[in-house]
């Protein structure tokens, strides 16, 4: 009975440890010397700890992309953090990009949203008869903050643009391979539109329906095209963005923000 109970006893001791290791409550130093009171083996506890990893791994809470989203736009991880967490989720280099440049240029407007409004409530106070003199200089330090905020949305935004000569190369290569696919696309509409002038001279295929499904093969296929082109039109706009002297002046003078 004796040995039965301190089984029992070990046994729930084994749990505990399991809770506050697999918890984060205790580390595996600490583990460790727990379970050695219970005269276990090195061999049985490394076991142990093996399995616990497992769980304890699958228990950790990863923050979603929306909370991603705000964390970057909040400016609480770089740019390089959060194109990394999304790579990790499986975004290709070309959507980051795309999904990073649209945050930027959504913060600087929020920016520039709120700085309007801090002007007008300071225009408002000033054309005030009865005002406080804390009233005029909190709603002008609200307009000069909201000032200063939209330059950094802009200047932020604008760092974000500069794509390096990695990236260039990347998406030119993109765009090399889908011009590849357009003139693969057209050789195979060439071929097509001779099938179709062929079965449309034969009455037998004429019968079937043949000419009505090449004419639908031939519109698939140049709507694909069209889809091409405009992945073409996207990555070449986003490639041509040209800063003016004075924003490369800007982002220079601020290259420590």
């Amino acid at each position: 009975e004796d040995l039965h109970a301190q089984e029992e006893i070990a046994d729930e001791e084994i749990k505990t440890v399991e809770t506050l290791y697999v918890n984060r409550e205790i580390d595996k130093s600490q583990g460790h010397a727990r379970l050695g009171a219970l005269n276990l083996t090195g061999t049985q506890i490394d076991k142990l700890f093996e399995r616990w990893d497992i769980v304890r791994k699958r228990k950790i809470i990863r923050p979603g992309v929306g909370d991603l989203e705000s964390f970057f736009k909040d400016g609480i991880i770089d740019t390089p953090r959060f194109e990394g967490e999304l790579a990790n989720r499986g975004y290709l280099p070309e959507y980051i990009i795309w999904y990073r440049n649209s945050l930027l240029i959504e913060v600087e407007r929020e920016a520039q949203d709120e700085q309007d409004r801090a002007a007008k409530e300071a225009e408002r106070i000033a054309a005030q008869v009865e005002k406080t003199a804390y009233q005029t200089a909190k709603a002008n330090i609200d307009y000069e903050i909201a000032q200063l905020n939209t330059q950094y949305a802009h200047l932020r935004n604008v760092r974000g643009q500069m794509i390096g000569a990695d990236d260039r190369v990347k998406m030119g290569t993109l765009i090399e391979e889908a011009r590849v696919r357009i003139t693969q696309i057209q050789r195979d509409i060439a071929g097509k539109t001779t099938q179709l002038i062929i079965a449309k001279a034969d009455p037998a295929m004429v019968e079937i329906g043949l000419p009505d499904d090449i004419i639908l093969e031939i519109a698939r296929e140049n709507e694909s095209i069209a889809e091409e082109r405009v992945d073409i039109a996207t990555i070449q706009a986003i490639l041509t963005i040209e800063l003016s002297a004075e924003e490369m002046q800007e982002v220079r003078a601020n290259s420590g923000l």
